[in-house]
C-alpha cells in the first residue's frame, strides 16, 4: 500500500515539472530556470530557442518521474526498487546536470554585450 504514496509523489512531480516544461515551450518571454535569475528579452539573442532549451531541461526532470509512476502500480519488489531509483535518483542526478545545462544555455543565448556587463 505504501506504493500509493510514492505514486502520488511522482504524479505531483510530473504535474509540476511537466507544467514548467510546457511553460518553457509556449512562453513568449524568457523563462527563468530558478528564482532570483531575472532574464530580460533584450538580453537574449533568440528567446524562442532559449525557452525551448529550458523546456527540454524541465522535460528531462519529468521523464524519471514518469517512469517511476508507471512502475509503482506493478507493486513487486523489483518494480518498486526500480521505481524508487528513478524517483529519487532521477531528482538527485538530474539537478546538477540541469544546472550545468542551464548555464550553458544561458551562455549560448545571452547577448554578448550583456554577458560582459554582468
Amino acid at each position: 500500500m505504501e506504493w500509493v504514496i510514492n505514486e502520488f509523489g511522482s504524479i505531483i512531480m510530473i504535474i509540476v515539472c511537466g507544467s514548467l516544461s510546457l511553460w518553457g515551450f509556449l512562453s513568449k518571454s524568457p523563462v527563468n530556470f530558478w528564482s532570483g535569475d531575472d532574464v530580460k528579452a533584450s538580453e537574449i539573442s533568440d528567446v524562442k530557442a532559449f525557452n525551448c532549451a529550458n523546456g527540454f531541461i524541465w522535460a528531462f526532470f519529468t521523464l524519471p518521474q514518469l517512469i517511476a509512476a508507471i512502475l509503482f502500480p506493478i507493486n513487486t519488489v523489483n518494480a518498486n526498487f526500480a521505481a524508487n531509483i528513478f524517483q529519487v535518483g532521477g531528482v538527485l542526478v538530474v539537478i546538477p546536470v540541469a544546472i550545468i545545462a542551464y548555464k550553458q544555455i544561458e551562455k549560448k543565448y545571452r547577448n554578448k554585450g550583456k554577458a560582459e556587463q554582468k
